[in-house]
């Protein structure tokens, strides 16, 4: 039975598993495989007689094995003296795993090596060593031990397996001496110590599970009492087991004495480690990680939710937690169930893996697990969080956020949403009320199908389809909303004010409506115009919604509202006359329609001045030296017919005062620009005046008189009459102060000529002559110089001409010229010219003499007398024809004058 048991705790689990362990001599944990058993750890193997849990040393590893030894403190001492050896066997009972044997020839008794062995692997044998199981049972059987044995001192010497070069790393206390397989060992001075060192035997034997081991048939023992050896009194073997563990078989080694469903941080450190082992019994499957039904594998999670591990184990579920590399244990928790409490489990990104294991919280022994599951991942997120900020567009009026018909209307960002912690993106959201029904009016901006967003910051804005829009604006009054969120895994699921659920308010306040009048200018009517009555209509932006009343404001002048009155709600004025003028100022006031019963708008007015005023008048008056009293008539020759001369003036009358009240009235004048405008010109007196020398002819204008308010036009006539003709009259001749209305001359009379002039005038202008019916048969007359042509006898009359100046008649005079009839003369001329009359004797011609040549030619010249008579020649009767004859145009033909009598 001892052996049953000595063998079962002595098998160990392998793993490959990564993990934290802690070294007992370190203050700070290090992050290591959590298969490793690092030298200096302490694991639970056994019990002692004393119902201890034995606490086992990690000394070293290699590549396939951990070598453990009993801690110090739980060694077992065996001890006797040399006077009992022989009697008292019972004492070696505190020798826990040792057999004694009598000594022989007086000497010490030694450890039986092969009752070490035994101990370990003896199934058959019954004695003390039952009290004690220094290995699990379970752990033999698992075939986790490699080997177990007490060391040579080779094994423990400096480079043996066990690398151990101290003695206090080997015994732990430095005045003890620890039992080896040859002969009494000091490590610290590497040296054998006094005693004997007898010969022994290793006898290979087989134990269960081929494990070998080795019988020693003797053993040296040492003193307890430091290095000199007594022969009397009470003397200490200090015997301490090794064994040796696969590597390959753990699955961690984690703090002994956790709990059930508490969640372990393995950055703290822990004296005493467990062993978790690999049992082929044991196995587990991990398929999923979910959150309310839900797969949140490789997905987030918000902090302290409970998630369900989607795994099956046969025993217990335990959770192992990695950093996200996977290389390092964060975590360790054996769950009751599959719900997975993440609280305490700061925000990060985790792997997470599982295995089946046989948890027992009330021994620090080893336990049988199933090997580590597949790593699933998972990220631990903060839980989100909200905040709603107010963000009004511009265009309100300064001191307000929100006003009517400025930053509220149809689809304009009122706010916005900001995620602060992220939590489970995306995020789902919802407008609720806060009270009322006025959160249909928004909506959040950029959400898809599902209502969600992953994005940090969403507009909230007023919906196209808002109930409370009224002409695309949002009517004033307090609106209130809340804005709710879930994350995609649907957490909260109760919202949490102020974190995931945001409300608030916005106060729209009233706007100003704009009011103009269509005709922002003054209006100005006259009495007569004012009459018939007009509308002054103003108009509102907007116009839906709102309401223009009307009011005279002030009256001035002799105006009272009893002259005029307007309608409240059209605008149409009325005026009863009364020969009433002046001003009045007229409002137009726009709010909210009172049929409405809304208060959109703040009121609105505007004013505008009206004028009605008395139609100017005028009066002209004409110069005093015009001819008539009514219209300016004047000669051309008078002064006020040429430049600068006065025609008349114009005086204004009647009118309406210029500021329309009382007080002076202030007139002006203008030529209108038409007719004869640009001969004249007006002063600002009214005086008339010319701006050239005026032709004789009616000259039209029109005269505007004018005063502030109203224009009159007169049209005035300008007549302007001829000046008398100059008294033009004949005279002799230039030099002559004969005036003479007849003159007679004879048709032969040569240098005739006409003269006549206006004496003493400066007029420049010429006489021009011309015989009064145009005939040309008794005479025709230069026009310009009076010189007279004799044409033939007879009676005409000569008219003189003299144009008048500027504005005067035409002088004219006639004359009676009469030429009588005379006996026509003939001269001979000396040559063709007709100037030069031959030479004669009396009334006798000289004779012309030309030598005679056969069929000679020649002319003779003859003109009349007067000029101009047509002459016709022939020879006198009598004359020699045989000899001479002559053309009717005067050619002489010399005939025949061969004989002298024929000269001649």
């Amino acid at each position: 039975m001892w052996k049953k048991i000595m063998l079962a705790c002595i098998t160990f689990i392998g793993s490959v598993s990564i993990g934290y362990a802690f070294v007992r001599q370190m203050s700070a944990a290090s992050t290591l495989n959590i298969a490793k058993l690092i030298p200096g750890y302490e694991v639970i193997l056994g019990t002692n007689p004393n119902g201890q849990e034995v606490v086992w040393d990690v000394h070293v590893e290699n590549a396939d094995n951990y070598t453990l030894s009993t801690y110090l403190d739980r060694v077992q001492h065996c001890t006797q003296t040399t006077d009992n050896i022989s009697q008292n066997v019972s004492k070696v009972a505190y020798c826990n795993f040792i057999s004694t044997v009598s000594g022989k020839d007086d000497k010490p008794a030694y450890v039986s090596a092969k009752a070490f062995d035994d101990a370990f692997y003896a199934s058959n044998q019954t004695n003390s060593f039952e009290q004690t199981e220094l290995i699990d049972q379970s752990s033999i059987s698992s075939g986790n031990l490699k080997r177990a044995f007490i060391p040579s001192p080779a094994q423990i010497s400096s480079g043996g397996i066990l690398g151990i070069t101290s003695r206090s790393d080997l015994l732990g206390k430095e005045t003890e001496r620890f039992a080896l397989s040859e002969r009494i060992y000091d490590p610290l001075n590497k040296a054998y110590a006094a005693g004997n060192a007898g010969p022994f035997v290793r006898t290979p034997l087989s134990g269960p599970g081929g494990i070998a081991y080795s019988e020693w048939t003797s053993i040296n023992w040492a003193y307890h009492t430091g290095n000199n050896p007594t022969t009397n009194g009470w003397a200490m073997v200090d015997v301490r087991p090794f064994a040796q563990v696969r590597k390959d078989r753990i699955v961690s080694v984690l703090n002994s004495g956790y709990q059930k469903d508490t969640l372990y941080n393995l950055t703290q450190s822990n004296n005493r480690y467990k062993i978790r082992y690999e049992d082929p019994a044991y196995s587990v499957s991990f398929n999923d990680i979910k959150f309310q039904g839900i797969s949140i594998t490789g997905k987030r999670i918000i902090q302290n939710q409970t998630i369900e591990l989607d795994a099956t184990a046969s025993d217990t579920l335990c959770v192992y937690i990695f950093n996200d590399a996977g290389s390092d244990l964060l975590y360790y928790k054996a769950l009751n169930g599959k719900q997975l409490d993440l609280t305490g489990i700061p925000v990060g990104k985790y792997k997470i893996a599982v295995t089946n294991e046989h948890f027992d919280s009330s021994t620090g022994r080893p336990t049988p697990s199933s090997a580590l599951s597949s790593m699933l991942a998972l990220e631990i997120v903060a839980p989100h969080q909200i905040v709603y900020t107010k963000q009004p567009e511009s265009g309100a009026t300064s001191g307000n956020d929100y006003e009517f018909m400025k930053n509220v209307n149809s689809g304009q960002t009122i706010g916005k949403i900001t995620v602060g912690s992220q939590g489970v993106m995306p995020l789902s959201y919802t407008v609720e009320s806060n009270g009322d029904q006025t959160y249909q009016n928004f909506e959040i901006d950029g959400l898809d199908a599902n209502h969600s967003s992953s994005s940090l910051t969403l507009n909230v804005k007023i919906k196209s389809n808002a109930p409370d829009l009224l002409n695309g604006s949002l009517r004033t009054g307090t609106y209130q909303f809340c804005i709710n969120s879930v994350d995609a895994n649907g957490s909260p699921t109760q919202p949490e004010n102020g974190k995931t659920r945001v409300c608030t308010s916005l106060l729209i306040s009233p706007t100003n409506v704009s009011v103009a009048f269509q005709t922002p200018s003054q209006t100005k009517k006259s009495m007569s115009e004012a009459q018939s009555g007009w509308q002054e209509e103003a108009v509102s932006t907007p116009s839906n919604g709102t309401k223009i009343t009307y009011s005279i404001i002030s009256t001035l002048g002799n105006l009272t509202t009893g002259d005029v009155g307007i309608d409240p709600d059209t605008g149409v004025i009325t005026y009863h006359g009364n020969n009433a003028y002046g001003k009045l100022t007229i409002q137009a006031s726009a709010d909210d329609d009172p049929a409405s019963g809304m208060d959109n708008y703040r009121v609105a007015t505007v004013t505008k001045e009206v004028v009605i005023y008395r139609m100017v008048n005028g009066s002209i008056s004409p110069d005093a030296n015009s001819s008539d009293a009514n219209i300016p008539t004047f000669s051309a020759s008078d002064p006020n017919a040429k430049v600068n001369g006065t025609i008349a003036t114009i005086r204004g009358s009647e009118g309406t005062p210029d500021n329309a009240v009382s007080g002076i009235t202030t007139y002006r004048y203008e030529i209108k620009p038409v007719d004869d405008y640009a001969s004249f010109e007006v002063l600002s007196n009214g005086t008339i005046k010319t701006k050239v020398n005026l032709g004789v002819k009616e000259h039209h204008i029109t005269l505007i008189v004018k005063d502030q308010w109203s224009t009159k036009e007169i049209p005035l006539t300008i007549k302007i009459e001829q000046a008398n003709a100059e008294n033009l009259q004949f005279y002799e001749n230039q030099s002559s102060h004969t005036v003479i209305n007849t003159k007679t001359v004879n048709f032969t009379d040569t240098n005739v000529s006409v003269y006549a002039t206006v004496k003493g005038s400066s007029n420049t202008n010429p006489v021009i002559y011309q015989v009064k019916d145009g005939s040309t048969n008794v005479i025709e007359v230069n026009s310009n110089s009076g010189a007279i042509t004799i044409k033939g006898a007879g009676s005409v009359t000569i008219v003189a001409t003299k144009q008048g100046m500027s504005g005067q008649a035409d002088a004219k005079a006639e004359l009676t010229f009469t030429v009588t009839a005379a006996v026509q003369n003939f001269i001979y001329t000396t040559d063709s010219t007709l100037t030069t009359e031959r030479p004669k004797n009396g009334d006798k011609y000289e004779a012309l003499k030309e030598t005679y040549q056969f069929n000679q030619t020649f002319y003779v010249y003859t003109t009349g007398n007067p000029t101009g008579s047509t002459v016709t020649y022939q020879l006198k009767a009598g004359s020699p024809t045989d000899v001479i004859s002559v053309d009717p145009d005067g050619l002489v033909h010399i005939l025949n004058a061969s004989m002298n009598t024929q000269i001649g």
